[in-house]
């Protein structure tokens, strides 16, 4: 069996601000990440014996390298893009740590026809509603969640409503059985979570008329740690 894929940008190359963000007070710790294709055409040719099938489609590729691993940083986040009309769009907040205070960092980026019209997180709101515990995995879960980009007179809005959970992962499981039966004895309850639903982008600007657009979207839940800290917030 062969399958040849080839996969082309459509959405020009992006990251947010350097890439990095660095943990520590010495900054030693280090994590990057960058969407090289935010959003691209796809051809593939699928060849089994002397058969062969051709398809197309669209997709994404990023990569992400970093000297910690992330469940020693990262407590928890919401992760998601897709492509709505002319839009491309990534989005998540990360939660990070006890250890950094829980400190949120806010990743935000919308394109059209190919181009980064807003991706500055700090004019970036992020907001959840129908927080509710998922019965198989026990952490908490939001029908809702949203990000607001107000910059001046204009606004972007990226929200996604939950329909379904269509996957629970425990972490653990991907550990060997003398491993995870230490993991799960010390309290480890690690989660992957992903769902399907809707996305809605709204775009206004004074003087302009509003768009609004909406699509199927799946999107993400990773949680790495304990979520007491839910309580909190």
């Amino acid at each position: 069996m062969v399958v040849d894929v080839e996969l082309t940008g459509v959405t020009e190359p992006w990251r947010p601000a350097t890439g990095y963000t660095y943990y520590g007070d010495d900054g030693a710790g280090e994590f990057a990440w960058l969407p090289a294709v935010p959003h691209g055409t796809v051809s593939a040719t699928y060849r089994v014996g002397d058969e062969t099938a051709t398809s197309a489609g669209h997709g994404y590729h990023d990569h992400n390298w970093g000297n910690v691993p992330l469940q020693m940083v990262v407590n928890n986040w919401y992760w998601g893009r897709g492509s709505v009309g002319p839009y491309t769009f990534i989005t998540a907040q990360i939660i990070n740590e006890k250890e950094y205070g829980y400190e949120p960092v806010t990743i935000f980026m919308v394109a059209k026809d190919g181009r980064v019209i807003a991706d500055d997180h700090s004019n970036v709101t992020f907001s959840k509603s129908g927080v509710a515990t998922d019965e198989k995995s026990g952490k908490p879960v939001a029908d809702k969640h949203a990000f607001t980009y107000q910059d001046g007179d204009a606004c972007l809005e990226v929200a996604y409503e939950r329909r379904s959970t269509v996957l629970h992962q425990f972490l653990a499981d991907s550990l060997p059985a003398d491993v995870k039966a230490q993991a799960v004895a010390a309290g480890y309850d690690g989660a992957y979570l992903r769902f399907e639903g809707d996305v809605y982008l709204t775009r206004r600007e004074a003087g302009q008329p509003s768009e609004e657009l909406t699509g199927d979207a799946i999107w993400e839940l990773m949680y790495f740690g304990s979520h007491h800290h839910e309580m909190f917030r």
